[in-house]
């Protein structure tokens, strides 16, 4: 009677240190998702998604990725196993790059692929649903690209990636921090732009393989039909008359006389969210004017930033 027991303790001992073991766990989690995988066979496979999409992250060294973004009437909040989801929330991140799909939060029921509830129904309104793609890079920048074709559905017309916390809640649309999937195919951004202050719980640290913890970045993913319209942002900043536009060369800005002396500096942004700054200006009795010349043609929200911190927008076209 005794071998049985001393065997069975020896086997505890040997789980206990196996699991304890964060490494151990995430190869056991991958392991158990081959075991899913091989074991459904061909004719009852997962649930396909109403909506599916690839997301391709690459990073400037070479290595790439991908999480698969799906919405469906029939999926819930959490790990929903019938469409293939598995948990790997407290598994540790690889250490040089992995990309994870989550919920909107940015933090819980990170997997691949990941699922969001979506109806139909949701099509003719104003609604955007969001969920999260979460970024371990050691070498920027990272790209995230994407078949632009898929978005000319009209029920995906306003599908968009942003990395401001605030859409969630207030998402204005107005200072270039968003990228429509319907008319780009790309996007490329630097760690220095994730962690600009303004991005508000969009990078974090968590633990990373082998030991330790890091950096990671979240980039949220919205599906849309029109653009959202809950926005209060958008009244509670004043809008500068900018002419002409479109615009070849010069901007001018219809700002009042006593309004000029208190200007501090002038951005651009456009739809990727690149930012260009106005270096210099021109003053008269109708207000500045400057020179578009170092701009490439494009789309541009400009703002115009007062000492004290209050801000103007306007928006142009360089053609």
């Amino acid at each position: 009677m005794s071998v049985p027991i001393i065997i069975f303790g020896w086997e505890l001992t040997f789980y206990c240190s196996f699991f304890k073991n964060r490494n151990n766990m995430k190869y056991f989690y991958f392991l158990l998702l081959g075991i899913m995988l091989s074991a459904t066979p061909a004719s009852s496979q997962f649930l396909e998604p109403q909506i599916k999409f690839k997301l391709y992250v690459q990073d400037a060294i070479g290595n790439k990725d991908s999480v698969t973004i799906g919405y469906d009437s029939l999926a819930y909040p959490g790990i929903d196993t019938a469409f293939g989801e598995v948990n790997l929330r407290y598994v540790p991140f690889d250490s040089v790059f992995e990309v994870r799909g989550a919920d909107k939060s940015g933090f819980e029921y990170q997997s691949k692929p990941t699922l969001h509830w979506y109806t139909p129904l949701m099509c003719n309104y104003n609604f955007s649903q969001y969920q999260s793609i979460i970024i371990r890079a050691k070498h920027f920048p990272v790209t995230i690209s994407w078949d632009s074709t898929y978005f000319h559905d009209d029920c995906y017309d306003w599908t968009h990636l942003t990395r401001i916390w605030s859409y969630l809640f207030n998402p204005s649309f107005v200072n270039g921090d968003i990228a429509k999937l319907r008319d780009y195919s790309s996007v490329t951004f630097t760690k220095l732009y994730q962690q600009q202050t303004n991005g508000f719980m969009n990078n974090r640290i968590e633990l990373i393989e082998g030991g330790g913890q890091d950096s990671v970045y979240v980039i949220w993913v919205g599906l849309a039909a029109n653009m959202p319209t809950n926005s209060t942002f958008e009244a509670q900043v004043p809008v500068v008359k900018s002419y002409p536009n479109p615009v070849s060369d010069w901007l001018s800005l219809d700002i009042e006389v006593q309004e000029q002396v208190h200007i501090q500096s002038i951005m651009l942004t456009d739809g990727l969210g690149r930012n260009y700054s106005v270096e210099s200006w021109h003053s008269s009795h109708n207000g500045i004017s400057f020179s578009l010349t170092h701009v490439p043609a494009g789309i541009y929200t400009g703002t115009l930033y007062s000492r004290g911190g209050q801000a103007k927008r306007f928006k142009l076209v360089k053609i």
